[in-house]
Parts: C-alpha cells; structure tokens; sequence
C-alpha cells in the first residue's frame, strides 16, 4: 500500500455523563456556573488529551457549551434568525435517538464575526494538541437549508441563497484569519435517500458555486446513507475541493468511481453505535478501498460524529482510529 495516510477526528464530540448531570443541575439552580465550568474542563481535557495519545494527525474541536448541535453552532454566530435557537422546537435529528433545536431563516440573517463562540475559535484545542492541524467543521449548506425550519416567509430558494452568503463569509473568515488548516463539509442529508442523477447535480452545482469563491483547504463528506452516487457526481462535475470521501461501512467499495490520484476522506470505524470492530476488519475495509479506487491520499476518520455514541466508547474509537492509523502507515513503508 504505497498512499500517504492520515487520521482525522471531525465533527461533535459527545458530553460525558457528568457533563450532562452538571448542566442539568445549573438549569434547575443545583448548582453553580463555576462547578458547570469545572466539569466541562474536565471532560474536555480528557477527550483532548485522548487524540493528543492516540496520534491523531488532523484534530478538530467542536465541543463546547455554545456547540450543541450543528445548526446552532451556525446559529450563534449569526444574526437575522426568527426567535431563539436556544428555546426554538426540538426535531428529531433524522432517524436517530438524538435532537436539536431548528432555527428559522429571516430576510436579515447575516454573518456576525464579533460572536464569542467556539465555532470561531478552533485554536484553543491548541493549548493540548499543540501543533496538530485543525479541522473546522461545519454542517454542509447543503444540509443546513433543509434542516431549518422552512415555514417562515422565506421561499427555499431565498432560504439557500442567505445561507450559502452566510456560510462564504463564514470561510471568508477562516481565510483571513488562518484560524484552519482544513474546512471539513459534513453532509448527513445527500445520501440518506436515493435521489434521481439530476438532483445529485444540483447539489453538486451548488456546492461548485459556493466553494469556488474560496482559497482554502476543504472537504466534502457525506455520510449517513449509500453515497456512492453523488460522490460519482462529484467527481465527474470536477467539484473544487480538496476532497470527497463517505462513511465506506455504508457505501459500498465497488459502487465508487475510481479515485486514482486523489484524496478521499473514508469512514471507517463506526461511530452510528456502540458495536465495536477488530483492528483487522477495519484495515481489511481501507485495504480494499485501496485497491478498487487507486486512492492517491486517504484521510481514514468515524463514520459520523462521535456525539452519537456515549463518551467512553466514543474515546475507545479515538483510541481504535489512532491505533489502526498507526498500524496501515507502518505496512505502507
């Protein structure tokens, strides 16, 4: 296997359970700020220094007590929404045991680069990674449009419009402010129904029109759902990115194009639930992608966010991503 291999932790990491008893407590005035305070510094300091021992080479830090979901990560550092997201209607978050809180989209949402939010500041996971690159992720625009509340007065057309302007001033300011070294696009919505050839190409169109405004580092990832399709479209449209990839345990090897010379972003240990695999099953799974795509670089991560899995098993697949990323580099030299 002659491929340069790297290992990424993306996405949402999940809350112990002393976390959530704490922050529980300080809604119902158990407890203080300064105790809630403590108890996230704690947690935080073992999920940090977790990727710190397991080697991970690109780690991102989307933890945090304004990080709860995706869309009100975007949400708080935003201004033009309808209400607040904080109090907004619980909604399912697909088919999955989780929720978030759904914004809804006014004719003045706008960037707000003043926020004090973790979104905007990635590099204080530094202070424990130290020099390990950073990923910034963010719910792809794709999927943000869909998932907010859509019964204002805005049409979908105008609610896609504001928010590829909120997210191109969003990578706007990661640009000039080089607080990234890569934009990860997480895209749970593409691929978790099979869609007809012409609406996998209007997605891909519009991520074109978006990520073309931009000189920076990023990836698109679908997951939750057989992606093969749309990442065909993808790399038949050319989409500027620097990478495409999927959750592999859920798209099938055989049904993706071939990559030959390029990067690919594949998810590989399983992060939809507790099930854990054996070191050998997985290298088997990134061995075979290996050899039926020609992949020239891989970017081998979870298969989604770890927030879906409980904080101890979601630090054993840190550990598990780390220890077969070590072992795939060792049988590539």
């Amino acid at each position: 296997m002659s491929k340069e291999i790297n290992s990424v932790v993306y996405g949402i990491a999940p809350w112990s359970d002393d976390l959530f008893q704490a922050s529980s407590d300080f809604e119902r005035g158990r407890t203080d700020a300064e105790h809630l305070k403590q108890v996230f510094a704690d947690d935080d300091f073992l999920y940090e220094s977790t990727i710190l021992a397991a080697g991970i080479d690109y780690a991102g830090r989307s933890k945090g007590p304004d990080q709860l979901d995706y869309l009100r990560g975007i949400a708080q550092v935003s201004s033009g929404l309808g209400g607040d997201v904080a109090v907004a209607p619980v909604t399912r978050w697909f088919d999955r045991n989780t929720f978030y809180r759904q914004p809804q989209i006014t004719e003045g949402f706008a960037f707000d680069p003043s926020a004090d939010s973790q979104l905007l500041e990635p590099e204080r996971h530094r202070e424990l990674t130290g020099d390990k690159k950073r990923v910034v992720t963010l719910l792809s625009p794709i999927a943000f449009s869909e998932l907010v509340d859509q019964s204002g007065d805005l049409t979908k057309a105008e609610i896609e419009q504001r928010v590829d302007e909120v997210y191109s001033d969003i990578l706007d300011y990661f640009a000039t402010t080089n607080k990234a070294d890569q934009i990860l696009l997480h895209d749970p919505y593409s691929a978790y129904e099979q869609r007809t050839p012409e609406e996998n190409q209007t997605i891909i169109d519009r991520l074109s029109r978006f990520v073309l405004r931009h000189q920076l580092d990023i990836g698109v990832y679908f997951s939750n759902g057989n992606a093969s399709e749309i990442i065909a479209a993808a790399i038949n449209s050319g989409l500027a990115v620097n990478r495409v990839g999927c959750d592999v345990t859920e798209t099938p090897v055989n049904e993706l194009p071939n990559l030959n010379g390029r990067e690919f972003i594949a998810g590989v240990i399983n992060a939809d639930n507790t099930l854990e695999q054996t070191d050998e099953d997985v290298i088997s799974i990134v061995d075979n992608l290996v050899e039926k795509t020609k992949v020239k670089t891989l970017y081998v991560t979870h298969t989604t966010d770890l927030e879906h899995v409980p904080y101890e098993h979601a630090l054993q697949k840190i550990r598990q991503l780390g220890r077969v990323t070590r072992l795939l580099k060792g049988a590539n030299k």
